[in-house]
């Protein structure tokens, strides 16, 4: 259970939450929201677990929310004429504090850090990003998987390597490319080149 705080205004088109506060006795989740006609913007998003930092961000995405409610694809609500801005921090994260902190169980454990800054069109995103996990398990699962991720976005083209580690095996490894088009471009993406090498 969470306790909420909401104190918003409306206008036809706008919802603006400027305080929205989920809390219990493990977890607080605050930020500032808005769903407009045509984004959805969350300004200083921040995650504490037993009173630690856990996640910072900001996150502005155009897309009409509406558009799903009425049946539309999710790339179909994307506005191709704005800009996505996305700004995230995930702290050195215990997945089993965080998971008994949200659902009161122990659903995960591991070790969970990333971060993340995207910005730009649809068709010319750039940006960069990085994951790390260690010895990940789901419940009812114990083989543990860790993985080093780190992403790089270059005018719409998308560079990966990653490194998995499953216990017992030895590393995977996977070095990628492709190109990402979510606007207006996005069926002529689907004519350009993919590269992608696999070690295991």
């Amino acid at each position: 259970p969470f306790d909420a705080d909401l104190d918003g205004t409306y206008s036809p088109g706008n919802i603006f939450f400027r305080q929205a506060h989920l809390s219990n006795q493990h977890a607080s989740i605050n930020g500032f929201l808005t769903i407009a006609e045509k984004y959805l913007q969350l300004q200083a998003l921040a995650l504490d677990v037993n009173d630690k930092p856990q996640l910072r961000g900001n996150i502005f995405l155009p897309i009409a929310l509406s558009k799903i409610d009425h049946g539309r694809s999710v790339l179909d609500a994307l506005d191709p004429d704005q800009k996505v801005d996305f700004d995230l921090s995930v702290e050195p994260t215990d997945l089993a504090e965080l998971s008994r902190a949200l659902t009161g169980r122990v659903a995960m454990s591991g070790l969970f850090a990333a971060r993340f800054s995207i910005f730009g069109g649809f068709d010319a995103l750039q940006g960069w990003g990085e994951t790390h996990l260690r010895d990940f398990a789901v419940e009812n699962d114990l083989a543990r998987v860790s993985a080093d991720v780190e992403t790089r976005l270059t005018a719409g083209t998308v560079i990966t390597k990653a490194g998995v580690q499953f216990q017992g095996s030895d590393a995977i490894s996977c070095d990628a490319s492709a190109p990402i088009r979510l606007g207006k471009e996005r069926n002529g993406g689907t004519l350009e080149a993919i590269t992608a090498n696999v070690s295991f």
